[in-house]
C-alpha cells in the first residue's frame, strides 16, 4: 500500500520525515558498511589507475602543432573587404541621394505688392465664407443661415436680404405655432420653408465662394517648368555592393572557423596540461577513497530508504495505521534488586517482565479488558511477536491470573524463547493426538510464580491451527484469565480470524516497511480481528533457537548441564 506511506509523509513535516528516513539508514550499519567497502574498492583501484590513464589522455588530447590557423591574414583580408564594402556603399547612396531631390523648382512670386494684398484679402474672404458654410452644413439651423447671410460678401447682395427676410417672417409664423403646443401641419411646414430659404442662402453662398476662388486663381502666377532628372543607374552599385558583402561574409566565416579551431586547438592544449600535473600521494587517495565511498554508501541507502520507506518511531507508525502504539520496546537493563534473585536470574534472557515497554501493553489491555480474556499478537517478524507474546503471559503470571501462552506459529518462536521442548504441542493438538490439558508446560517467571507454554509441536498447515483456537478458544477462556497466541500475520489471515481475541502488531524500527504494516492492519480489520494497537520493536534483533538448538539444549539440561550456563548459552 504505498499510500499509507504517502498518507505518512504528506501528514508529517519534511524536515521530520527527511530525518526519520537518515535514523533508519543509521539503524542498518551493515548494509551501509558492506556497500560502503566495495565502493571503497572500485574507488581505490580508480584512483591508482587514473595516473596510467592520465599519461594515455595526455598523448591523445595534445593538440599537433600543425592545428594551430594564423588569424592575422584573415582579419586583414576581413578588413580591406570592408573598406571596399564602405565606399560602395557611399557611392550608393551618393546616387540616390541626387535621385531623390525635388524635380519642381519653387515657384516665384513676381506680382505688385497691390496685386498680391488684393489676392490675399480675396482669398481670406474666401476662407471666412467657407468656414460659415461649413457651420451650416454641420447645424443646419435658422442662426447659422443668417451669420452666413451676414458675412460682408453676402449684405450687398439684395437677394441674400430678401431670403434673409423671408426667413425672419417664417420664424415670427413658427413661433407663433409653436406656442400652441402639440405637432401642427403647420409648423412642420414653415420648419420645412425655413429650410429651403437656408438652402437658398447656401446656395449664393456656395456661387460666389466659387467666384472668389477664381478670382484668386487668375492673380496667382503659373507653376514653374518641371527640372529633367538626371538619369543614373544604381543597379551596377547595387550588384557591386551585394557582392562584396557576400565575399565579406566569407572572409568573417572563415575567421571565425579559424578562431574556433584555435580556441578548441587551446582548451585541449590546457587539458593536457591539467593532465600531466596530476599527481596524489597515497594518503590523499585513500582518504578519497574512503569519503566517496561513505557518501555514496549512505546517499544510495538513504535513496533506497525515501522510495520504500521503513518504521522510524511510534509517531511514523500511528500516522501509517491509525492505531495508537501501545509501547516502543527498547534495551532493558534488569536492576541490581532482580539480580540478586535466583528466580529472576534463571529466567530465560529474552523475558524480561520489568521491562517498562511490556509493562505498558499489559496494563492498557488488563484496563480495556477487565476479567478474563485473550489477545493475539502478531508479526511479519515471528521471532519478535514471540518474544512480546511471552512478556505478557509472564506479566499476567506475576500478576496472579492464571495464563497460557499458545505457540500458533508453525516455527516454534515462543518455545525458543521459554527455552522449552518445541513439542508435542499445537501440533498434535490440531489433528487430535492431545488434548489442550495435556500440553502445557509450566514455566517459572519469578518467585512463585509460573505462566504455562502449549508450543507449536508438529507442523502443521496454518488453517488447522487457526481453526482449532476458533474452536476451543472459548473454553481456554474459562480456564486461565489471559490467554497469549503468538502467531504470523500469515497464519491469522489464512482463515477466520479469532472471534474473541484481539489482535497486537508488531513491528521492528528500520526494518518493517510503512506499507507493509499499513497493509496488514487494513487486510486484519478485513478479515473481521480488533486491531486493539502496535507494539514498535526498538532495538536489536533477539536471537530466538531454533528447534534443532532447542533439542541441544534439552538434551544438556538432561545431561546435568548446570542451568545458568544453559540459560546464558547464544548459538549463532
Amino acid at each position: 500500500m504505498a499510500s499509507a506511506s504517502a498518507l505518512a509523509r504528506r501528514s508529517l513535516p519534511a524536515a521530520y520525515w527527511i530525518n526519520a528516513r537518515a535514523r533508519n539508514v543509521v539503524r542498518r550499519p551493515l548494509r551501509v558498511a558492506v556497500v560502503a567497502l566495495v565502493v571503497f574498492v572500485v574507488a581505490l583501484l580508480t584512483l591508482v589507475a587514473l595516473p596510467r590513464q592520465v599519461q594515455r589522455a595526455v598523448a591523445v588530447v595534445a593538440p599537433s602543432p600543425n592545428e594551430w590557423r594564423d588569424t592575422a591574414r584573415l582579419i586583414a583580408a576581413a578588413q580591406r573587404e570592408q573598406l571596399r564594402l564602405a565606399a560602395a556603399e557611399s557611392s550608393l547612396a551618393t546616387a540616390r541621394a541626387i535621385l531623390a531631390r525635388p524635380l519642381v523648382q519653387p515657384a516665384i512670386d513676381s506680382l505688385p505688392p497691390e496685386v498680391v494684398a488684393r489676392r490675399d484679402s480675396i482669398a481670406m474672404i474666401a476662407v471666412e465664407l467657407s468656414r460659415l458654410m461649413t457651420r451650416v452644413e454641420q447645424a443646419p439651423l435658422a442662426a447659422s443661415y443668417r451669420a452666413l447671410a451676414d458675412a460682408p460678401v453676402m449684405r450687398a447682395d439684395a437677394r441674400v436680404r430678401a431670403l434673409v427676410d423671408s426667413l425672419a417672417d417664417v420664424e415670427r409664423e413658427r413661433d407663433a405655432f409653436g406656442a400652441v403646443g402639440g405637432i401642427d401641419p403647420n409648423y412642420v411646414a414653415l420648419t420645412s420653408r425655413a429650410t429651403t430659404i437656408g438652402r437658398a442662402i447656401e446656395d449664393v453662398a456656395e456661387a460666389k465662394r466659387a467666384e472668389l476662388q477664381r478670382q484668386v486663381a487668375v492673380l496667382t502666377p503659373p507653376p514653374p517648368a518641371p527640372v529633367e532628372r538626371p538619369v543614373i543607374d544604381t543597379m551596377a552599385r547595387i550588384a557591386r555592393r551585394d557582392s562584396l558583402e557576400r565575399v565579406l561574409t566569407a572572409r568573417l566565416r572563415g575567421l571565425e572557423d579559424a578562431r574556433r579551431n584555435n580556441a578548441s586547438v587551446e582548451r585541449r592544449a590546457e587539458r593536457a596540461r591539467e593532465l600531466a600535473n596530476v599527481k596524489a600521494p597515497p594518503i590523499a587517495l585513500l582518504g578519497a577513497s574512503v569519503v566517496i565511498a561513505l557518501a555514496l554508501a549512505f546517499i544510495g541507502a538513504l535513496i533506497a530508504e525515501m522510495r520504500r520507506p521503513r518504521v522510524a518511531d511510534a509517531r511514523e507508525a500511528e500516522r501509517a495505521t491509525r492505531l495508537r502504539v501501545l509501547a516502543t520496546v527498547t534495551e532493558y537493563v534488569p536492576t541490581p534488586e532482580r539480580a540478586r534473585r535466583r528466580a529472576d536470574r534463571e529466567l530465560p534472557p529474552l523475558l524480561e517482565p520489568g521491562a517498562d515497554g511490556y509493562r505498558f501493553v499489559y496494563l492498557h489491555l488488563s484496563g480495556v479488558m477487565p476479567g478474563s480474556w485473550a489477545v493475539a499478537v502478531a508479526g511479519h517478524d515471528r521471532a519478535i511477536a514471540a518474544v512480546v507474546a511471552a512478556n505478557l503471559s509472564a506479566l499476567a503470571a506475576l500478576d496472579a491470573r492464571a495464563s497460557v501462552l499458545i505457540d500458533a506459529d508453525p516455527e516454534g518462536c515462543a518455545a525458543g524463547v521459554m527455552r522449552i521442548a518445541p513439542g508435542p504441542g499445537v501440533g498434535e493438538i490440531t489433528r487430535g493426538e492431545l488434548a489442550w490439558t495435556e500440553a502445557p508446560v509450566a514455566q517459572v517467571v519469578g518467585r512463585d510464580r509460573a505462566t504455562e507454554i502449549i508450543p507449536a509441536g508438529r507442523q502443521v498447515p496454518a488453517a488447522d491451527i487457526v481453526a482449532a483456537l476458533n474452536r476451543d478458544l472459548p473454553r481456554l477462556t474459562r480456564r486461565y484469565d489471559t490467554v497469549v497466541v503468538t502467531a504470523g500475520v500469515e497464519t491469522l489471515l489464512t482463515a477466520p480470524i479469532l472471534p474473541l481475541a484481539r489482535v497486537i502488531l508488531t513491528a521492528r524500527a528500520g526494518t518493517t516497511y510503512l506499507a507493509d504494516l499499513a497493509r496488514d492492519v487494513a487486510a486484519l480489520r478485513a478479515a473481521g480481528a480488533q486491531v486493539v494497537g502496535l507494539v514498535l520493536w526498538d532495538r536489536d534483533e533477539p536471537h530466538v533457537p531454533t528447534r534443532e538448538e532447542l533439542e541441544a539444549i534439552t538434551a544438556a539440561r538432561r545431561s546435568g548441564v548446570p542451568a545458568e550456563l544453559l540459560i546464558e548459552s547464544r548459538v549463532v
